[in-house]
């Protein structure tokens, strides 16, 4: 051992020793730090930082694995200086941090914190020989694995035995490096490589990786040396490059106001930083992030892991020093932990920071101008100046006091900038209000700012989303804090939310809005009895009350119009009193209660107490229950439709007497209980209204209801009708005693007066008084009251007991009798409603008397009424009257009808007596008075006439002639009147009575030897012998006149041959008129005459003596003319038989048919000829036809001619009359058919009511007979189609004749085959029908062969030759051409073959 080293051996030793000791403690303490897993990353930072490169800006890249990390860099070469520091663990940064280019500090003490990754690190890089100044390539192993610093000796000893290798210029340890100087900026020479060996370095390596991420871009903002930093965490799969570009926004000579771009890959961040450059002062760096949108700086917020200290790189463990920016101290003194800044005592280190921290307060001052002048956004983070939190605590002597002052100072500052900002621009925080409901909750104070938002006045709020930052701010200054009691107190002193609306300038609506949620919130934070405090909740008139003061209608809401409605009644307001509807009652736990059924209940108190006392009218409180209870009736529900029925009829009962009823308004779901005492009310005091206001009908509409000219009677029966029917449904009982019910006079009177009136007719009634002289109806209960059908029914038959009673009474005088039966008589039982009824004749009948008979009434319910007595007196009645006129002249005089309808009318009474009533009245017409009428128009007694059964006129005019002197029309019934049938079977007489009673007039005269020429018997045997030519069936009736005939006429005229000769010429108008055209024959004819008729000269004188005395007898004026004004019209009858010309044919027409059977010559005549003057004078009265006065005169009976219409045309006119005292059957000759066939022809008839055009339609048909002789095959099977069709219906024989009924209103022209339209369409219809089917039909109809007929006479006569065979047609014809068909027979069918 050289013992002469041993001294520096251990002076080496203790070096070492030393070196080891200090690395150990350092290692320890790194172990023991929390701070250290994110410190030794920025120790490798600030080493890469603090080696300057030819490229002036350093780029890092750091690789993490599972099982390492690296830590490269392109810095500057190794100087053998860094080495040995890095061995030596000492700085190798000067100690004066002299220089031109300051440095953090390289591998000193901070760097050992790099090994709490591993204790073992790797380092590769260049080192510079200062002895050669060549550049080599080393790579150092630093193993601080030893446990104590005996152990770590070693290696520290090798590590310097290696490194002093490059004074030896030892290339294999060290080999060289060439062209190091022109290596590139993507070089990275330099590199840390940590092996992690366990999950604590992975984690470490981890934490540090993610704050470097964190950190990074506010510290590259203030490192400008190093360019970028590219991480590529392999573990996580992230890959991040960081580039740093700063840009000068503001240049000053004190300032700067830097703007940075970090671009994280395609991510950028910005930073605003403000550096000052005063001389006198320390150079501070102010920074913060910042988002340009274009036209403001929207400030970002530090995160709370990120720290407020730098001295360039982050001072680890300052997160907690505040300060409203990133602060750089380019020369802060940090604490060896680089933790914070030394603060405490007096020291000079201390007082540097000191200094620095006020600087940086002045800049951050300034820094807020300037950023609120260029439109900063969330400025509340500039704002901040809460008190640092020191890493050690601060001491009372220097560093407490300094901070205090400084916090003091800079808020009396702060307080005056506008840092503000609100929705109107920045505001000075001075002006700032923070809501400040909870000291606990910043969710209520948040909550809180928004009924404190439009409600503050004094002072401004910050943006909403900035509230709670600026409480966490600015709490410090009560005076900017709105507390919850502060703003109730304000809210209370507004009294109404109209108040709070303007305030708040919201509407209504909104308003209630904000209340519930203001209120919902309070509930929240558990304050319920501040409602109890503060008067800030509305009653239903928006009036701010204490809760306590308030109730609730929110289990049924009372409508608004029903609170309105009860104020009168319940005497106070509960508008005052309820609590506002738009409330949200749920949050207001506890509020009473006090519903609708609330309400409904105190209501139907009131009145139910009212109604009991019976007070109504004559109490006090009447107006005010009256009026609540009229005014509620004129409210409704939708709850279901009956009760919606039920309430408009109480709103109608209501209004007939209640003023000022407003139109009824529906509310929706109101309950049914609201009305139920109110209704009672109405009905119960219905019958005190009405007894105090009113005694009549009359009364109630003008008294008691309102407005009585807009009701009727019929509307106040309605009203008390309906007044027992809400009784009734109410339970309510109906007060007999009360003068309510109305009588059928119209007055009042009390239901124990009356009587129910039991369906008696109102005729009923009027006949009741006429018979009484009393008013049934004052004791009968009006008909329009329902609902009595049980009290005291008063019948129809009670009231015929009472009629008949006086009817039967001896003291009712004979014109009271009538009166009563003259009225009973104009009512009728429903049962002879017809027009042919009992009841109508009788009435008829009487009228023609008595026209001052009531008009008929029909009484439907005459149940227990009797009409005979009274029937019968009027009946006895007509029948007096009758009988009292003797005839029908006199009775047709005094009645002013006609003789045909007098007649008519004394046949009706008779009928009636005879048919009805059982025959109890025949008594009348048989023996009280005889109303019988005979063919002289007098009124005899049943006994004294005799039925004629068809009595042939002329055998009663014979009869009535001197000779036989019996006139049958004393004593023979009027023939056609229908009271014949009730004349006796044994009082009829005949033709053969009425002859046999000539004949024996005959031979009593011819027996007593007198005088045949006698002119009265003479006459009589010629009106005999002229009545057997047409009568030759009676010559058994008249044996004597039979048997002695010739000799009578003869005898009767002169010699008995000569006259039988002129006899038999009078006899033979054919004869006669034969000898009446000899006078006109020229003489030379003549002389040739009688010579051929030697008899002729004796008869030519008494010829014309016979057409003298046939003249005389038949009474007849050839030739007479009747005159129509200007025209004539002739009708000339001879006997029957009429001589008509017409335009068509010419011949004799026999007239003595049904048409005017029973008509004489002279009437027949007198009827046609005014019937034609008739139609004449219509036509002339009409204006635009001419008249041919030749043509109208022609001799046509029952045609007119020479009338010719507007078109020139003659127009084709058949006139008839209808008149006469006789029914007949209507009848129409063969020349009226032959016209009326026609075009526009007509057919006039003079009916009793005037002259009638009536078409063949209009005609009463009674059968139809068709004549389809001459009709072809197809028009010959439609016409027996029809007839088949007829007997479909009518099994007899289909014929065509008219009845004996004319009709009437044809008072203007129209054609005889005019049709209506109806009818036409009929007839169309069945054409169609016809005309489709009857061409098939009429093969039907000819499928079978005519048979012919046989005449075994062979010559009839020399003029007419006939054929032994002839057809049906030829067969009919035969009678028309005088040919005998007696001995006509049908061949059988051979014969017809041959």
């Amino acid at each position: 051992m050289d013992r002469r080293n041993q001294v520096e051996k251990e002076i080496n030793y203790n070096n070492y020793k030393q070196v080891a000791d200090k690395i150990i403690q350092a290692l320890d303490k790194i172990y023991n730090s929390a701070l250290s897993d994110k410190r030794w990353v920025w120790e490798l930072m600030q080493n890469a930082n603090d080696v300057p490169n030819r490229f002036e800006r350093v780029s890092v890249k750091i690789d993490l694995w599972n099982d390492r990390l690296v830590f490269s860099h392109n810095g500057d070469y190794f100087t053998t200086r860094n080495l040995t520091g890095l061995i030596q663990q000492v700085s190798s940064k000067d100690s004066a941090n002299q220089g031109v280019v300051r440095q953090t500090g390289k591998f000193g003490t901070g760097f050992i914190t790099t090994h709490l990754l591993s204790k073992i690190i790797e380092v590769y890089g260049v080192v510079k020989n200062p002895n050669t100044d060549r550049f080599h390539r080393f790579n150092l192993i630093l193993d601080r694995s030893a446990k104590k610093s005996e152990d770590l000796i070693d290696g520290i000893v090798e590590n310097i035995t290696w490194v002093k290798k490059l004074d030896e210029d030892d290339i294999d340890t060290f080999p060289l490096v060439t062209n190091y100087e022109d290596c590139s900026e993507e070089d990275f020479n330099t590199s840390f490589t940590y092996h992690l060996v366990n999950e604590d370095s992975v984690k470490s390596a981890q934490v540090g990786i993610d704050d470097l991420v964190n950190t990074l871009p506010i510290t590259m903002v203030s490192i400008h040396k190093i360019k970028s930093v590219h991480v590529i965490n392999h573990i996580t799969g992230t890959d991040q490059l960081y580039l740093c570009d700063n840009e000068i926004l503001v240049h000053d000579d004190k300032y700067d106001i830097i703007r940075s771009s970090v671009k994280i890959n395609e991510v950028r961040k910005y930073f605003l930083t403000y550096v000052t450059y005063d001389e006198k002062m320390p150079k501070v760096a102010l920074s913060i992030e910042t988002v340009w949108d274009g036209s403001a700086y929207y400030l970002v917020g530090r995160e709370k892991t990120q720290p407020v200290l730098f001295r360039d790189f982050p001072l680890i463990g300052s997160e907690e020093f505040y300060f409203p920016f990133m602060l750089n101290g380019f020369d802060f003194e940090p604490t060896e932990p680089r933790d914070g800044i030394l603060l405490n005592k007096n020291e000079d280190k201390s007082q540097k920071n000191r200094v620095i921290i006020d600087c940086a307060v002045e800049a951050a001052l300034k820094f807020n101008e300037w950023l609120v002048a260029n439109n900063a956004k969330k400025t509340y983070l500039i704002a901040s100046t809460r008190e640092p939190k020191p890493t050690n605590t601060w001491d009372s002597d220097y560093a407490q006091p300094w901070i205090d002052n400084l916090i003091k100072s800079w808020r009396d500052r702060i307080v005056n900038q506008p840092l503000v900002e609100t929705y109107d621009g920045y505001m000075a925080v001075s002006e700032l209000r923070i809501p400040y409901y909870s000291s606990t909750s910043k969710t209520a104070n948040k909550k809180f700012y928004e009924f404190l938002n439009g409600f503050i006045t004094d002072g401004c709020l910050p943006l909403q989303n900035q509230q709670i930052e600026w409480e966490d701010v600015i709490k410090w200054n009560k005076d900017l804090l709105v507390t919850k009691e502060m703003f109730l107190e304000d809210l209370s002193q507004l009294g109404s939310v109209s108040e709070l609306s303007s305030r708040i300038e919201k509407n209504e609506s909104d308003t209630y809005e904000w209340l519930n949620s203001l209120y919902a919130f309070i509930v929240d934070q558990g304050d319920l009895s501040l409602f109890d405090e503060y008067a800030i909740i509305p009653n239903q008139k928006g009036e701010f009350k204490l809760l306590e003061n308030l109730s609730c209608d929110a289990d049924q809401r009372i409508p608004n119009e029903m609170k309105s409605l009860a104020e009168g009644l319940i005497g106070r307001d509960l508008k005052d009193e309820l609590l506002c509807e738009e409330i949200d009652e749920s949050v207001l736990t506890g509020i009473d209660s006090y519903d609708f059924n609330s309400l409904i209940k105190e209501q139907n108190d009131i009145l139910s107490d009212f109604v009991s006392q019976g007070k109504y009218l004559n109490d006090s409180a009447w107006n005010d229950v009256s009026d609540f209870v009229c005014d509620l009736m004129g409210y409704t529900t939708t709850i279901d439709e009956d009760f919606s029925k039920k309430r408009l009829r109480m709103y109608t009962y209501v209004c007939m007497f209640h003023t000022d009823m407003a139109d009824m308004l529906t509310l929706e779901n109101l309950p049914k209980n609201l009305w139920k005492e109110a209704d009672k009310f109405i009905i119960k005091a219905t019958p005190y209204l009405i007894e105090h206001f009113a005694s009549t009908i009359e009364g109630i509409c003008n008294t008691l209801l309102d407005n009585p000219q807009a009701h009727s009677e019929e509307e106040c029966i309605s009203w008390l009708n309906e007044y027992r029917n809400l009784a009734l449904e109410n339970e309510i009982p109906i007060p007999h005693n009360k003068n309510i019910y109305p009588n059928q006079l119209g007055e009042l009177k009390s239901l124990d007066y009356l009587y129910f009136d039991a369906a008696i007719p109102e005729a009923l009634k009027t006949l009741y008084l006429t018979a009484t002289d009393e008013d049934i109806k004052d004791v009968l209960l009006d008909k329009r009251i329902v609902g009595y059908d049980s009290h005291d029914p008063y019948n129809v038959a009670d009231l015929y007991e009472k009629i008949k009673e006086k009817f039967e009474s001896r003291y009712t005088d004979a014109d009271k009798l009538l009166e009563i039966s003259k009225a009973a008589l104009s009512l009728f039982p429903s049962s002879q409603k017809s027009g042919d009824s009992l009841c109508h004749k009788l009435y008829r009948l009487y009228k023609i008397l008595d026209s001052n008979i009531s008009d008929i009434q029909i009484i439907e319910n005459s149940q227990g009424f009797y009409w005979n007595i009274f029937h019968a007196h009027a009946l006895k009645y007509v029948c007096s009257e009758i009988a009292e006129s003797e005839n029908v002249s006199s009775l047709s005089e005094h009645t002013g009808l006609d003789f045909e309808d007098a007649v008519n009318y004394v046949d009706e009474v008779v009928e009636l007596t005879e048919s009805c009533y059982s025959k109890n009245y025949a008594s009348y017409v048989n023996e009280d008075y005889g109303l019988w009428i005979n063919q002289n128009g007098d009124f005899c007694m049943l006994s004294d006439i005799s039925r004629d059964k068809d009595v042939d006129p002329i055998a009663i005019e014979i009869a009535a002639m001197e000779r036989v002197g019996v006139n049958y029309k004393e004593t023979l019934m009027m023939k056609g009147l229908k009271s014949e049938i009730f004349v006796p079977t044994s009082q009829v007489l005949t033709t053969r009575d009425v002859l046999k009673t000539i004949d024996d007039s005959i031979r009593d005269y011819d027996s007593e030897g007198r005088s045949l020429q006698a002119p009265s018997f003479a006459e009589l045997i010629l009106k005999m012998n002229s009545f057997y030519k047409k009568h030759a069936e009676y010559k058994d009736a008249t044996p004597y006149f039979d048997r002695y005939k010739d000799k009578l006429i003869v005898g009767s005229i002169g010699e008995e041959k000569t006259l039988s000769v002129i006899s038999e010429l009078v006899a033979s108008p054919e004869k006669l008129d034969l000898i009446q055209k000899l006078n006109k024959l020229s003489t030379d004819q003549l002389q040739n005459f009688i010579y051929n008729n030697n008899d002729i000269t004796a008869l030519t004188e008494k010829v014309k003596e016979l057409q003298n005395k046939i003249a005389q007898l038949t009474n007849t004026e050839n030739g007479e003319e009747i005159n129509t004004d200007d025209f004539d019209v002739v009708v000339t009858p001879k006997d029957k038989i009429l001589d008509v010309t017409t335009p068509f044919a010419s011949g004799k027409l026999n007239i003595n048919a049904v048409q005017y059977s029973g008509l004489s010559l002279e009437e027949i005549v007198a009827y046609v000829t005014e019937a034609k003057r008739a139609v004449v004078n219509y036509f002339k009265d009409l204006g635009g036809y001419t008249f041919d006065k030749e043509r109208i005169a022609l001799d046509s009976y029952s045609q007119l001619y020479g009338i010719y219409g507007p078109d020139g045309k003659e127009l084709p006119l058949v006139v008839h009359s209808y008149r006469g005292p006789h029914y007949r059957y209507f009848d129409l000759n063969w020349y009226d058919w032959q016209l009326l066939e026609q075009p526009g022809s007509m057919l006039w008839i003079m009916t009793t009511s005037g002259l009638q055009c009536i078409p063949l339609y209009a005609l009463p048909v009674r059968n139809v007979n068709m004549n389809i002789e001459q009709a072809g095959s197809n028009s010959k099977a439609a016409l027996l189609t029809l007839a088949s069709v007829g007997q479909h219906y009518s099994k007899s024989s289909v014929c065509f004749d008219f009845g004996n009924n004319m009709p009437q209103n044809f008072k203007k022209a129209i054609p005889f085959d005019f049709v209506p339209d109806k009818l036409t369409l009929g007839i169309e219809s069945i054409k169609k029908v016809c005309d489709e089917l009857i061409p098939s039909l009429a093969d039907v109809y000819t499928s079978g062969a005519s048979l012919p007929i046989y005449n075994d006479q062979r010559k009839l006569t020399d003029e007419i030759q006939i054929d032994t065979t002839i057809s049906m047609k030829d067969l009919h014809d035969l009678p028309a051409a005088g040919i005998n068909v007696e001995n006509i027979t049908l061949l059988d069918s051979e014969e017809a073959i041959l």
